[in-house]
């Protein structure tokens, strides 16, 4: 893989992060929410990203990819991705391959308060710091997509193991890929990322590539909660 980014850090506070949203994750719809209760998400907010470390690093495929019905071949590595990934990919030239986090700190910061018997504390930061390391893979995907529109190529939506009938023990796949250019993230046996707020995962890259705004209807997970919150 070639390398596009290897741990480059981002600054917490280029993350947009909204009371508002952390609040309606948690069911609360914000103009019914107590003031106390804003005050805590927002203060939550500002603590976490006063500790967090985030970063990120790409890899963009030497040899692009071969597209076979519901997956692709990537440098000898082939990624069962099935066909709605497969859909999206087939007009793409290469691929990058990503894996970003912000650090263990809102993890351990979460556990701290859980441990105390402050749940909703916990339960909070714990939302926060999603929200956090999926405002890193936006981060990084905006960057990426200014880089390649230098050479008049788009991107895709970003995909992830785990969504989109996509096998979670794919990530392992993604991180022989990136050979150790991994921002620190390590993976076990059972393909959970450690720290556990890090997100991994792909985006195509071509001149036909497309960017679909609503990405949800590509997948097929009606319980998830950004499912169920999105606008």
């Amino acid at each position: 893989m070639k390398v596009f980014a290897s741990s480059e850090p981002v600054s917490p506070y280029d993350i947009p992060i909204s009371a508002e949203r952390v609040l309606k994750i948690l069911g609360v719809p914000p103009d019914a929410a107590e003031p106390y209760l804003t005050d805590l998400v927002t203060r939550l907010i500002r603590e976490c990203k006063d500790m967090a470390m985030p970063c990120f690093s790409v890899g963009l495929s030497d040899n692009g990819m071969l597209a076979t019905g519901d997956s692709i071949i990537v440098e000898n590595e082939t990624l069962l991705i099935d066909h709605i990934i497969a859909s999206s990919l087939k007009r793409c030239d290469s691929i990058a391959i990503f894996i970003a986090t912000c650090g263990d700190k809102p993890e351990l910061f979460s556990k701290k308060h859980l441990g105390k018997g402050n749940s909703l504390e916990g339960y909070i930061i714990d939302i926060i710091a999603s929200e956090m390391a999926e405002g890193i893979t936006e981060f990084l995907h905006r960057k990426l997509e200014n880089s390649v529109a230098l050479d008049n190529l788009k991107v895709t939506n970003r995909f992830s193991p785990g969504y989109c009938k996509w096998p979670v023990n794919e990530q392992q796949k993604l991180f022989r890929l990136m050979a150790g250019n991994t921002s620190g993230v390590s993976l076990t046996e059972s393909s959970l990322m450690i720290p556990i707020k890090s997100v991994s995962g792909i985006i195509g890259i071509g001149t036909d590539a497309e960017f679909k705004r609503y990405a949800c209807t590509y997948c097929e997970m009606d319980q998830c909660i950004y499912r169920a919150n999105k606008e």
